[in-house]
């Protein structure tokens, strides 16, 4: 049976006088079926396909063999190939194309190559899934923020020798980087390259290694930056010339400031990749004593500070002192001195300010034993020289000479029933002579008053520094931490965690002495729980053992001592508060017995205080020249208003006594 499926498609084969095509797909004119499974060559203008009789539907008329000039387009019905449609077009070259009837449709090639197909477009797929995977989370990466925030100069390693050509500067570069993302990130590297302007040679420089930061946090650091100076990077000597002259000790020019350029470079590694981040942030200006680079041929006492400050890629060194004579003592960072330095409470002062890497030059004074403790703490091997003094041959005035920071624990000890103000009479007179020689050598020095009656003592040392015409409000303070540290030590005993007395911070406002001491429970951080705020016998017992710790003291000594160890700790505490503020550039907000006149603020005290108090105890906030600013009280309830008032009234007549104290005429 033949069928004529109204093919009008031209056959190339049979125009060609073709009648079969072999296994090649080559046309021939022999035909195909000679072998013992037998198959029949089918094939139209579009290609061979090849049946077996076994396929043969007989149903649909069989199998016939090409004629020439006609198509036979395949062995299935005419209703399914009228549904799949002509083959595609050839284009003149011969096309191998397969019919699917189950998917009705005509494939090109052969089984192996639609394979094929089928793989690479599914390995396609994967990949554009897979970059769409990571476009989307990199959607939502964030890069880090870095900001440069400050430098510190580690005063225990600098050196400046001209003569030897030495100069060396450990540098801590500030820098803080914030992470928003919620993987974690880390410098791979950090690099820093430093150079003298107008020297291609580099002089210095540091690298960092892998450091890491967390998923959602904000971190700070400390990358070490070293100067080196050596004469293979400066063999003209232009750089030291240069720094002699800046500073006015050569030629005739005025003093400048000494700039330092650095490269800082940064790899920033997020997940797999490495970026070199934008560094944001101007970082805030740092004051540095610094001992001055020049030449090395005397050491008379002279010291002169220079100011190290930040901007962009430039360190600029300024001098802050006024044109200085040509001989300079090199080794000298910050002087301290401690006068009654043998005493109870002068000897652990003393050990705990040797321990103060800032503190290159110890001076301790006394009346007896001073060379004893200077010996005993020069074994010890921090950076500071200890020398002691008596006072034969005018040793105060010798002590004192060049102090940066002086604090003074003389006096007579405490005894058994002796208060702060029986003990003025004696300790008033030691202070008028300790502030005479002060005022005749150092008048520019910090004074730190421990001496008791405070409320009494610090008005001594005002009194005569304006005699002397040399006084700063500014640079005199009363040390009262000691009723500080006890208040936080004593709140948490009564909460019953003793072990987080150091997590605590109590304000104590007034005076130094019983009454005139003003704990401020209310402002304490963390907060006193309200159980004990307002159950008034637990908070009446608190105060009361705040103002009157050191008769607990007393007592527990049976008379034979004060608090002389925590007052050490608290008078050393201080200090190194006011060193940091004034030689390393950090301000502190600190309290002090100070003169309410000595900086803005002072007169909005007096009016929460209710009274005309000259001197009070406050917060304040400590600068490079000593008090900047007095901080308001800020609220307080109802039982501590009561407790300020009583203070006030007590502090007046206390003040009073010390300003009208008559120090003794100087020795003839």
């Amino acid at each position: 049976m033949s069928h004529n499926y109204n093919a009008s498609y031209r056959d190339p084969y049979a125009e060609q006088g073709a009648e079969y095509l072999d296994d090649r797909g080559n046309p021939t004119s022999a035909p195909r079926d000679g072998n013992a499974e037998g198959y029949y060559q089918q094939y139209n203008m579009y290609g061979p396909e090849k049946t077996t009789p076994a396929d043969v539907d007989t149903n649909v008329g069989g199998t016939e063999r090409l004629q020439p000039g006609r198509s036979n387009i395949g062995q299935a019905p005419m209703s399914s190939f009228a549904a799949m449609g002509p083959p595609p077009r050839s284009t003149g070259i011969l096309r191998m194309w397969r019919k699917d009837e189950r998917g009705k449709q005509w494939t090109r090639g052969g089984g192996a190559r639609s394979t094929g197909r089928l793989v690479v477009c599914c390995l396609t797929i994967t990949l554009l899934i897979v970059l769409s995977i990571i476009l989307t989370v990199l959607m939502f990466v964030r890069p880090p923020s870095i900001t440069l925030n400050s430098t510190d100069v580690n005063p225990a390693t600098a050196e400046f020798n001209l003569d030897q050509k030495h100069i060396n500067l450990d540098i801590q570069l500030g820098i803080s980087v914030r992470n928003p993302n919620w993987f974690g990130a880390h410098f791979k590297q950090i690099t820093a390259t430093v150079k003298y302007p107008g020297l291609d040679s580099s002089f210095g420089g540091g690298t960092v290694w892998n450091t890491n930061f967390g998923a959602y946090t904000e971190s700070t650091f400390d990358f070490p930056l070293k100067l080196n100076y050596s004469t293979a990077a400066d063999p003209s000597g232009q750089m030291i010339n240069d720094i002699a002259a800046k500073c006015g000790l050569q030629g005739s020019k005025a003093k400048g400031d000494l700039t330092i350029n650095y490269d800082l470079k940064l790899w920033l590694k997020i997940l797999s990749a490495t970026i070199s981040p934008t560094i944001s942030g101007t970082p805030s200006s740092r004051n540095q004593h610094l001992p001055p680079p020049l030449p090395t041929t005397a050491y008379n006492p002279f010291h002169l500070p220079l100011s190290l400050s930040l901007l962009s890629h430039t360190l600029i060194f300024t001098s802050l002192a006024p044109t200085p004579p040509t001989k300079l003592n090199l080794d000298k960072m910050v002087k301290a001195v401690v006068c009654g330095a043998a005493g109870g409470i002068g000897q652990p002062l003393s050990l705990l300010l040797k321990l103060n890497p800032t503190i290159t030059e110890l001076s301790l004074y006394d009346v007896v034993n001073a060379h004893g403790v200077a010996t005993d703490l020069s074994h010890i091997n921090t950076p500071a020289t200890v020398k002691g003094f008596l006072p034969a041959d005018n040793g105060a005035e010798k002590a004192l000479v060049g102090a940066d920071i002086v604090v003074i624990p003389a006096g007579v000890p405490r005894k058994p029933g002796m208060t702060r103000d029986d003990l003025f009479n004696v300790n008033a007179g030691i202070c008028a002579t300790l502030a005479q020689s002060i005022a005749n050598v150092c008048p520019k020095a910090f004074v730190c008053v421990i001496s008791n009656p405070v409320n009494s003592t610090v008005p001594v040392f005002a009194q005569v520094f304006q005699k002397a015409g040399c006084y700063d409000p500014k640079r005199l303070f009363g040390v009262t931490t000691l009723d500080i540290v006890r208040a936080a030590t004593f709140v948490s005993e009564v909460i019953g965690k003793p072990q987080d007395a150091p997590k605590y911070t109590v304000p104590v406002v007034g005076g130094h002495s019983g009454h005139t001491i003003v704990p401020l429970l209310t402002q304490s951080d963390p907060q006193i729980p309200a159980a004990v705020l307002n159950d008034k016998e637990k908070r009446d017992a608190l105060v009361n053992r705040i103002q009157f710790g050191g008769d607990e003291v007393v007592k527990a000594k049976d008379g034979t001592g004060s608090a002389t160890l925590s007052m050490a700790q608290a008078g050393a505490q201080f200090a190194n508060w006011v060193i940091d503020a004034a030689f390393n550039g950090k301000q502190r907000v600190i309290q002090s017995y100070i003169d309410l006149s000595a900086a803005p603020g002072g007169e909005a005290i007096k009016k929460e205080i209710g009274g005309s108090c000259e001197f009070f105890s406050v917060n304040v906030e400590l600068g490079r020249d000593g008090v900047q600013n007095i901080l308001p009280i800020g609220n307080i309830d109802e039982a501590e208003q009561a407790l300020i008032k009583g203070a006030v009234s007590e502090l007046g007549p206390s003040i009073k006594k010390g300003l009208d104290f008559a120090p003794p005429a100087p020795k003839q």
